[in-house]
């Protein structure tokens, strides 16, 4: 059986029959007792039970490990890592952490164990001044520095960010597998243009901090003169854009055969067309 558990509301649910059931765990003691929503004995194979019993110790260690990361160390995962290495035997990593942390079901998500949280538990009791010193000096830089792309993938979301980079790649390949050969040439075309055309984009943006960087004598300078280009860009473009859309759909000036607008067409669309 494939289990579905919510640790907020408690209720776990068999993906294969729909039966729910609500589940409880004895703390600090991984004991678990289940039983129908009704209040009825659960009926369950062992191996079943079992299966479901791992999951709600799982993931009740996963929302309180990941309490314990944010309360003792300020969601710093390397100060969580050298903590749990001190443990006998134990061998944890930062993304050993983030598997931890990760949702049931997910493909890099792995069984929070308990371990881990009791030594948590016990550290934060034996370490309390170091604990506080490290709060309140985070405290202090809040405001001072804003985090960094490799601080939210290091401290968190480097594995959701790659379980959603893989999916978006197999979509792609899935997309490319379901079309016909009649039909590929165009979907392929259609995706290489895309990325062609944002290349050219970031291409014009790169030369235009260039220029800007080149020409301005201070920092404000640079930003209203990075500032301009953008504006400039971002014009051009769209009167590129406008006429593209008009020409393709034969529309506006193009649904004529002398070029020329509606005798009600507004002035505004002769000055700047596309603009109605």
């Amino acid at each position: 059986m494939t289990w579905n558990f919510n640790y907020l509301s408690g209720i776990a649910k068999n993906s294969e029959t729909g039966k729910a059931f609500r589940v409880e765990r004895s703390m600090p003691e991984d004991q678990v007792s289940v039983r129908t929503v009704d209040g009825e004995p659960h009926g369950l194979e062992s191996l079943d039970l079992e299966a479901l019993t791992n999951l709600c110790v799982s993931e009740c260690n996963r929302y309180e490990l990941q309490g314990l990361i944010q309360t003792l160390f300020q969601n710093d995962f390397s100060r969580a890592v050298v903590a749990l290495n001190k443990a006998d035997g134990r061998k944890a990593s930062v993304r050993t952490l983030q598997a931890w942390l990760m949702p049931s079901g997910r493909q890099s998500s792995r069984r929070c164990p308990t371990w881990a949280v009791s030594y948590l538990r016990n550290y934060r009791d034996t370490h309390a001044e170091e604990i506080r010193t490290h709060r309140e000096f985070k405290e202090s830089q809040v405001g001072l520095k804003s985090p960094t792309r490799v601080d939210r993938v290091y401290n968190g979301s480097a594995l959701m960010e790659v379980e959603s980079q893989l999916a978006h790649e197999e979509r792609y390949r899935q997309e490319l597998r379901s079309c016909s050969i009649s039909t590929l040439p165009d979907l392929l075309a259609d995706k290489l243009l895309k990325i062609e055309s944002n290349y050219d984009r970031l291409l014009s943006n790169h030369f235009a901090l260039l220029r800007s960087i080149r020409s301005a004598e201070s920092l404000e300078d640079l930003k209203a003169k990075f500032s301009e280009e953008e504006d400039d860009l971002n014009r051009s473009n769209n009167f590129l854009a406008n006429a593209r859309r008009a020409l393709l759909s034969n529309s506006e000036e193009f649904a004529s055969e002398d070029g020329t607008l509606p005798e009600d067409a507004k002035f505004t669309q002769c000055i700047n067309p596309g603009s109605g």
